[in-house]
């Protein structure tokens, strides 16, 4: 053999790997206008630009090719909510000191809603129903509730059941990770409410 070459043919297996090589460098070459198609058009959007929609359409089939090859995935969409402020130890938020510790490291962020939510409340024992603590996070049972928020088995909340409300657009909520107690390390989503709403409440 010489030169990939057997008896004078080439070699099934050079002919092989000659297929994988131009394969790829098409691959490439197809890829390399998508990308810059994909970069360009939001950049042009930016400044004010009108684009055709026969252009759009254009970008946005090469968003789509393009994604299915270099494996990128859409970013999850936010809940739409108003703006968020944050409050720490160092800058002292509306909350009392007293309700401001249940949060770890007393920071929490201030948040008025633009839709309505959805929030849980894990209760049971002296606890109940109704309160100003709840969380986003649906409670998968009473042991998760109470090492996730920290529930104090002093404050006798067992944990045993779970109330839903819908907090109505408007509203002020204050949430952050639940501070530790004790040896419940804490670090679930808490959700401070001053005022909760019977009417809230779903079945």
């Amino acid at each position: 053999m010489r030169d990939g070459r057997w008896g004078g043919k080439i070699h099934p297996g050079v002919r092989r790997w000659r297929r994988v090589a131009a394969l790829v460098l098409l691959v490439g070459i197809v890829l390399s206008p998508l990308r810059a198609a994909a970069a360009t058009v939001p950049e042009l959007l930016a400044y004010g630009a009108v684009v055709e929609p026969t252009a759009m359409v254009r970008v946005e089939t090469a968003l789509v090719v393009g994604s299915f090859f270099v494996g990128n995935e859409a970013a999850p969409e936010e809940a739409a909510e108003g703006a968020s402020t944050l409050f720490t130890a160092a800058d002292v938020g509306p909350l009392p000191a007293a309700v401001a510790n249940t949060f770890r490291g007393g920071s929490y962020t201030a948040t008025t809603l633009s839709d309505a939510t959805t929030l849980y409340r894990a209760y049971g024992g002296t606890a109940g129903q109704l309160g100003s603590y709840w969380t986003r996070v649906a409670p998968a049972g009473p042991l998760q509730a109470t090492m996730d928020l920290a529930l104090n088995p002093a404050w006798g909340n067992t944990a045993a059941q779970v109330a839903r409300i819908s907090v109505p657009a408007g509203t002020t909520i204050y949430e952050g990770a639940a501070a530790a107690q004790g040896a419940l390390l804490g670090g679930g989503s808490q959700v401070f409410i001053p005022a909760v709403e019977a009417s809230w409440l779903l079945p």
